[in-house]
């Protein structure tokens, strides 16, 4: 499942890759959308908040799906299962759509993220 994050373009290149290795073969995930450069971080974060009130989106949270495979695997390898759809702090202050709780689909999280698209994209003329 997607996430929205906030990070600085020397974030994107690996540690353990030199910097003049090309971003895309460096990263352990895909990224989607880029948005920015943005002068002021500060500003940037800011409005993370206001979009994430109006989207609540998944920043730090395991989606439901994967801590279920990781309990089996857990259960299998003869160790107890720990915090099973246990609803991140971002849910219980209603910032997360409950993506770590399977309180929302994966098709509804995805139109919940298309919107957050949408909604960041800027049309110049």
């Amino acid at each position: 499942m997607a996430r929205v994050l906030l990070t600085r373009g020397h974030n994107l290149i690996s540690p353990r890759v030199s910097a003049r290795a090309s971003v895309g073969d460096t990263l352990p995930y895909k990224i989607a959308y880029s948005f920015g450069p943005f002068p002021n971080g500060s500003v940037i974060r800011e409005a993370l908040v206001l979009v994430r009130k109006i989207f609540p989106f998944r920043d730090k949270c395991i989606p439901f799906e994967t801590a279920v495979s990781k309990v089996k695997k857990a259960v299998s390898n003869g160790t107890s299962p720990k915090n099973i759809g246990k609803p991140c702090f971002n849910r219980q202050i209603g910032l997360c759509p409950g993506v770590c709780t399977g309180e929302i689909t994966q098709e509804e999280y995805k139109q919940t993220i298309n919107n957050i698209v949408r909604f960041s994209v800027v049309k110049r003329n």
